[in-house]
Formats: structure tokens, C-alpha cells, sequence
């Protein structure tokens, strides 16, 4: 699995939201399709807010 940055993980949830499949999103960015489904879910709940709290925790 590659690790996403946020660039990424934002792009993967706006293409979710436009309706392309996590199977084509989990090929393009080598991940399962289960973790696109899970991020997208996980950031539609909390905003983008998720990710900025997950990268200050990276830099730590």
C-alpha cells in the first residue's frame, strides 16, 4: 500500500463524490478499495479537518 498525502486524499474524496468507482480510484492510487471507501466515508463525517489533524500528527 503507498502512503497519500493530502493532496491525494483529497482528490481521491472529490472523485468519489463525482461517482467514480473506488475500484478505479483503489487501482490509480495502489490502494484497496475498501480504504478509499473508508477515507471518503471518514471525510464526508468529519470534513477535511480529518486530514489536516492527521498530517500535524505526522510532523510530531
Amino acid at each position: 500500500m503507498s502512503k497519500l498525502n493530502y493532496e491525494d486524499k483529497v482528490k481521491i474524496y472529490q472523485l468519489r463524490k463525482q461517482r467514480e468507482s473506488a475500484i478505479n480510484l483503489s487501482k490509480k492510487y495502489n490502494i484497496r478499495r475498501e480504504n478509499v471507501n473508508y477515507m471518503a466515508r471518514i471525510i464526508h463525517k468529519h470534513r477535511l479537518n480529518i486530514l489536516k489533524k492527521d498530517e500535524k500528527a505526522k510532523k510530531q
